[in-house]
């Protein structure tokens, strides 16, 4: 053989045992610390959340709909971690659900939580025939119709809707986690509506209040995150995830006044905006305070 093709060989072995020790070294510091992070994808148009817990337990809520998430993965992700331990699907829309369909395809998983609302679309077919092989494989499901809670690694979730099958809309049904980890609250609300969040406030009062990190409802649609759940949940930092030059024009100028507004009447709280279009998000919380997580 060239010596020049053994000596190539020879570099990528090498690099790519470094790149393998390197990972274990970067997940075995991480697993020491009680640091949660909470990266929110950049995944175009459509919804994408990694939480990682201490001791490398990772959640996925949502997963965009292509195969855009896997590059984000890969970029936060050890090469030879290939199982997520908890997906949730709040809504079966496609851009909310369709990377499922390759990620069930790369990772392994031990619990699937999604909304009860269904589709007929051809993407949703397809993210239930992955489920059903998930299933097939040890995994287990959870078919929301009420309020549920479980925990990982210190870390507890709250899911606060939807509460019954009333609601058949997909959006209006979609799966509204709150974080809690120590001090610090996340709450996702997928493409929840505004009538949603009234019910929220009225049914949750206090739990959903003072959080740290809102994702704006709907990709930031002037049908959600009102001015009343602004004023209710006092997010010091909130999160549109939507692509650049979108379509829809997320997020809403209408939106963007209502946390204007906001930010007036409550300057102590220097509330930040955060747009996944610019790339991902990443914040890492301990248990008293929350950051950007450093480069």
């Amino acid at each position: 053989m060239n010596f020049r093709i053994v000596l190539l060989i020879q570099i990528i072995l090498v690099l790519l045992i470094g790149y393998w020790w390197y990972t274990l070294v970067v997940v075995s510091l991480r697993a020491d610390t009680d640091e949660v992070r909470v990266h929110f994808l950049n995944v175009g148009q459509g919804d994408a959340v990694l939480i990682e817990t201490s001791n490398t337990g990772q959640i996925l809520i949502d997963a965009g709909r292509g195969i855009k998430v896997l590059d984000e993965l890969d970029n936060i992700l050890p090469m030879h971690d290939r199982e997520i331990e908890i997906v949730v699907m709040t809504h079966p829309d496609a851009d909310h659900v369709g990377g499922f369909i390759p990620v069930f395809r790369q990772y392994d998983t031990n619990t699937i939580i999604r909304s009860f609302v269904e589709s007929k679309t051809s993407v949703w077919k397809k993210v239930k025939e992955e489920i059903q092989k998930e299933l097939k494989d040890g995994a287990k499901e959870h078919v929301i119709t009420r309020a549920y809670s479980f925990s990982l690694n210190g870390a507890k979730f709250d899911i606060l809707w939807p509460l019954n099958e009333e609601v058949k809309e997909t959006n209006a049904a979609s799966v509204i986690l709150l974080m809690t980890y120590g001090d610090n609250k996340v709450l996702l609300t997928g493409d929840a509506n505004m009538a949603v969040e009234d019910k929220m406030v009225s049914i949750f009062g206090g739990l959903i209040e003072d959080v740290d990190i809102l994702k704006a409802g709907h990709h930031g649609s002037k049908t959600s995150t009102s001015a009343l759940f602004l004023n209710h949940t006092k997010p010091n930092a909130i999160v549109y995830s939507a692509s650049e030059h979108n379509r829809y024009g997320h997020p809403h100028d209408i939106v963007r006044e209502r946390v204007l507004v906001y930010s007036e009447h409550h300057p102590e709280q220097q509330l930040q905006e955060y747009e996944t279009k610019d790339g991902a998000i990443s914040f890492c919380l301990s248990r008293t305070i929350f950051k950007e997580c450093d480069a």
